[in-house]
């Protein structure tokens, strides 16, 4: 959902021709030890993986989730795969291993950090935004002024901003009258660097 530099938004693909997908214990052993090592291990990855994603890709990310997130807290399963707790965050895996235990696809999404919940609340929230908020090449694209003007016509179209929701790993902006789906992306410094509402959906009468 989220649109990050490779830091924190690399997504791999599970291959077409991975092997089973183990034990449930096995996954969350294997997440666990993936962001318990400081250096990743080749031994982790089955060899077709590792000739379609570098190990110094693997590195990247895990450094920049580990940077974005802080400490990973715990690794629990559910209907929708594999959940990861951090410090400030969490989001989803989805892994697949083979006959030997080795990854053989592996994709992080839902990402969920309470550093994007804030920022994108403290935007709707605010009579003005400041420019301080912004990563400079957001401003480039959309000045804070226009953000201003965004805000007032959301608030004219929608009614007062309420707060921010997240659901199956989705952000929903709720106003009075209405809410949007969310999309935020903060850089390590907290400053946004990305950010859109989708199209208003009116709330149900009660």
């Amino acid at each position: 959902m989220l649109r990050r530099s490779v830091t924190c938004g690399l997504v791999w693909l599970a291959l077409g021709a991975a092997g089973t997908s183990g034990k449930d214990a096995s996954d969350v052993t294997f997440l666990k030890q993936l962001f318990a090592i400081r250096a990743v291990d080749a031994s982790l990855f089955d060899e077709a993986f590792i000739q379609r994603v570098p190990l110094a890709d693997v590195q990247i990310l895990i450094d920049g989730y580990r940077t974005h997130f802080g400490a990973l807290q715990a690794v629990t399963k559910d209907p929708g795969g594999d959940q990861l707790r951090f410090a400030h965050g969490s989001l989803r895996a989805t892994l697949e291993l083979d006959s030997e235990g080795k990854a053989a696809g592996l994709r992080f999404h839902d990402e969920q950090s309470e550093t994007d919940r804030h920022a994108l609340e403290r935007v709707l929230r605010a009579e003005r935004a400041f420019a301080a908020w912004f990563a400079q090449g957001f401003l480039d694209q959309l000045p804070v002024e226009q953000v201003d003007a965004r805000n007032a016509q959301l608030r004219a179209a929608e009614g007062p901003f309420d707060r921010v929701d997240s659901r199956g790993g989705v952000y929903y902006a709720v106003f009075a009258n209405a809410e949007n789906i969310a999309e935020i992306a903060t850089l390590a410094d907290g400053k946004i660097s990305y950010l859109s509402l989708g199209p208003a959906v009116p709330k149900s009468s009660p």
